[in-house]
């Protein structure tokens, strides 16, 4: 694993590119139909419970596309959702809340910094992220875990890349064929070069004393974690 800044995540980067950046990363987002597989997972948990209603807070929200997506799902599905966003970018957040206002979508965005050891000032039904846990060192990621675990009250849901050399290939492919963005094309390689492999992902959910997780992998060579805080008081 090599974990590298990426140029995102630079708080002095021109908003302008930023914003282009983030507007790319949303068709990508669109061409892998990450949200669809994601909505599919939360409906099927409220189906079984027997709920029409539900909270969710995305970690790492960035420009609000996956929570925008989330609310058109459950629109159509007849689901009322209360919705929260955060991320540390208050370019992102600024991006997210006018493309919330423009699609209509009821959507509370707040700034947090996940590393700052604080607790998460919202908790909710269900606690999301994704494509955000290869940005940072193995103990940020268990400092995270553990607070995404506080955050939740019933369910947790976590979508990452996985490192792999057809990943590698695949993301070499996807952000010159669906990207114009510089940023993107040099973030998206470096993020698979810091994106853990399954048995690292374990070892930190060990590490971090999640019960009961279940690690399942899926295209295109990403993997999925959720576990369920009901499992975790039986």
């Amino acid at each position: 694993r090599v974990l590298q800044p990426e140029v995102m995540d630079d708080p002095n980067l021109d908003p302008v590119q930023h914003r282009r950046a983030l507007r790319d990363l949303a068709r990508i987002h669109q061409f892998t139909n990450s949200v669809s597989q994601i909505w599919s997972r939360i409906r099927n948990q409220l189906l079984v419970a027997g709920l029409t209603k539900a909270s969710i807070l995305d970690l790492g929200c960035g420009d609000g596309y996956m929570l925008r997506r989330l609310d058109d799902y459950a629109k159509r599905d007849g689901i009322s959702l209360e919705l929260y966003g955060c991320d540390f970018s208050a370019t992102a957040l600024e991006t997210a809340q006018e493309l919330a206002k423009n699609a209509d979508a009821s959507i509370a965005f707040f700034q947090f910094d996940v590393t700052s050891g604080s607790k998460m000032p919202v908790a909710a039904d269900f606690v999301i992220c994704s494509l955000f846990l290869h940005h940072f060192d193995e103990l940020q990621v268990v400092a995270i875990l553990k607070t995404i675990n506080a955050a939740a009250k019933q369910f947790v849901l976590i979508h990452d890349l996985r490192r792999t050399r057809l990943g590698y290939l695949l993301c070499w492919i996807g952000v010159h064929a669906l990207s114009t963005s510089p940023v993107v094309r040099v973030d998206g390689l470096l993020s698979v070069q810091a994106a853990f492999t399954v048995p690292e992902i374990e070892g930190l959910l060990q590490t971090a004393a999640i019960e009961n997780p279940k690690v399942t992998t899926g295209w295109p060579q990403r993997f999925t974690i959720t576990w369920s805080k009901d499992e975790q008081e039986k």
